[in-house]
């Protein structure tokens, strides 16, 4: 029992990071203590990705659920719970470029205001 709640705890900690990723450009607006933080996620994010490997919280989850004695699912976080439930088939490369793409877009949108203000040359006074 212990293991299976660990195992949960474990899979929302992973929801609440991949919300991160998501809103993190936007918090960090509003917080720029934040920023730090959330481009360490992404690149620790980015990192996992390109190398083709599971997301350490995954391994842990899968870990957790086998002391458990559950069955452990197959692939990844995201297939098992985002992807698996609307598309039976799994994941497939266009899904994946999908995510990336939707964590791309978010990022961009969150810190656009600073990409902006950056790129744009001062004005002499």
């Amino acid at each position: 029992m212990l293991f299976r709640r660990a195992a949960d705890v474990v899979a929302l900690s992973h929801v609440s990071m991949i919300g991160f990723l998501l809103a993190g450009g936007f918090v960090a607006r509003r917080h720029p203590r934040v920023t730090r933080a959330h481009l360490v996620t992404l690149a620790a994010t980015a990192a996992v990705y390109v190398a083709g490997r599971d997301c350490p919280l995954t391994t842990w989850e899968k870990g957790l659920r086998k002391l458990a004695g559950d069955e452990v699912y197959r692939g990844g976080y995201l297939e098992h719970y985002l992807v698996s439930p609307f598309h039976p088939a799994g994941m497939n490369p266009a899904i994946g470029l999908a995510f990336v793409g939707v964590v791309v877009a978010a990022t961009t949108l969150g810190y656009r205001d600073r990409l902006v203000r950056r790129s744009t040359p001062s004005q002499p006074g």
